[in-house]
């Protein structure tokens, strides 16, 4: 803890505590330093100065990732992308945790056509490797420490510590990973190592996105205006309903005004009948009184 404390700071460890995954480990940021002037004595059978230069070295900086990568991106004949990885590598001081997305970002936003594959067990020693694209991979030794970054492609390795590129060869990388501290470090793989190249069909699939983004704006335009269409005949045919229900209900209250003087002399007829009954049974029980007061009379 004191350790990293002293190399990467106090708010440094706080950030890495509140980004750290679920199980609890982060993978800490790379960037070891090496003051090389020259060719190192132990790689002088190896290393020569016909190799590709190395174009941007990290000097005392921790920038080996930034600095390897622009270097293979040089070599590859990628300049604008080189300068721009190398014009933004200060933004990795200002963030380590985000290394990776930071020069995704740089390269992309140079190069739209750029894409960054990861690659799962990389082995730059293997013949297999053909490394016709930059390759920028954090390195680990046997001792287990994963503090640099270097950059492949075709036969060398750019770190960015050294002058020129070295061989993919097994002391190089066991260079790469020693220290003074630690000289006999063999290198053991690669944990972390992705793949930069140009998607050469990018324009055909931006021309390709394009059109079917027209086409499905005319589509969806058409799908409006469809709505639009039906909508319209829903409110038309249900502004006919009304005008129809209105047109029937006037003709049902004309037919009952025309009705209704009818109604009136067929009312009136049944009340006078009902009257007359009424006054005949009235007669009837009158009769029916006086008779009954004539017979008690007579007895």
């Amino acid at each position: 803890m004191e350790w990293m404390i002293a190399n990467l700071g106090l708010e440094e460890m706080l950030n890495m505590k509140v980004r750290a995954r679920r199980n609890g480990f982060f993978k800490l940021p790379v960037g070891a330093v090496k003051k090389v002037e020259g060719i190192p004595p132990c790689l002088k059978g190896i290393v020569f100065e016909s190799n590709p230069k190395v174009m941007y070295r990290q000097g005392d900086t921790d920038h080996c990732l930034f600095c390897s990568a622009a270097s293979a991106f040089h070599h590859k004949n990628w300049d604008d992308v080189a300068a721009g990885v190398n014009e933004n590598r200060q933004k990795f001081t200002e963030d380590k945790l985000e290394a990776w997305e930071i020069l995704k970002e740089v390269i992309i936003k140079k190069e739209p056509r750029m894409r960054m594959t990861k690659l799962e067990n990389f082995n730059p020693l293997s013949k297999e490797e053909r490394v016709e694209h930059p390759v920028v991979a954090t390195l680990m030794g046997d001792d287990g420490e994963v503090n640099h970054a270097v950059s492949f492609l075709y036969g060398y390795v750019f770190d960015s510590n050294l002058e020129v590129a070295l061989p993919r060869a097994q002391a190089a990388l066991d260079w790469c990973v020693s220290s003074p501290e630690n000289p006999n470090v063999k290198f053991l793989k690669c944990p972390t190592a992705y793949r930069f190249h140009i998607d050469f069909d990018y324009d055909q699939k931006e021309a390709a996105k394009k059109k079917r983004k027209r086409r499905a704006d005319r589509q969806g335009v058409s799908i409006a205006a469809d709505r639009r269409v039906r909508r319209k005949n829903a409110n038309q045919e249900s502004q006919n309903s009304d005008d129809q229900d209105e047109r029937s209900s006037t003709q049902n209250e004309n037919s009952e005004c025309v009705a209704s003087p009818s109604k009136k002399k067929i009312n009136s007829g049944m009340e006078r009948r009902k009257r007359r009954e009424r006054e005949k049974q009235r007669k009837q029980m009158q009769d029916g009184s006086s008779e009954n007061q004539k017979d008690s009379n007579e007895d």
